[in-house]
């Protein structure tokens, strides 16, 4: 699976439906899911880094089937929104 294919049908999907808006506020829910993740991940592993934890998030969709397509892609843009700086 592409995952950089993978984010831009997500978006194409929803911008074909007028749903923007929609599809964003899911990517902020998910971020701030990501940003607990992260901070439980670091605080179990404290030399951890973000670049390693985000890499492997990303990974960790390849284990999944094409039938939960539309919550991966979400799972995937909210990662993009995540920076060290504001998790």
């Amino acid at each position: 699976m592409n995952i950089k294919v993978l984010k831009r049908q997500v978006r194409e999907s929803f911008a074909a439906v007028d749903s923007t808006e929609f599809l964003e506020l899911q990517i902020e829910r998910e971020a701030d899911k990501h940003r607990k993740r992260f901070r439980d991940h670091v605080h179990k592993h404290p030399t951890a880094t973000f670049e390693k934890w985000k890499q492997e998030m990303e990974e960790s969709v390849n284990k999944n089937t094409d039938r939960d397509v539309l919550a991966i892609g979400i799972y995937l843009l909210a990662l993009d929104e995540l920076t060290y700086e504001n998790v």
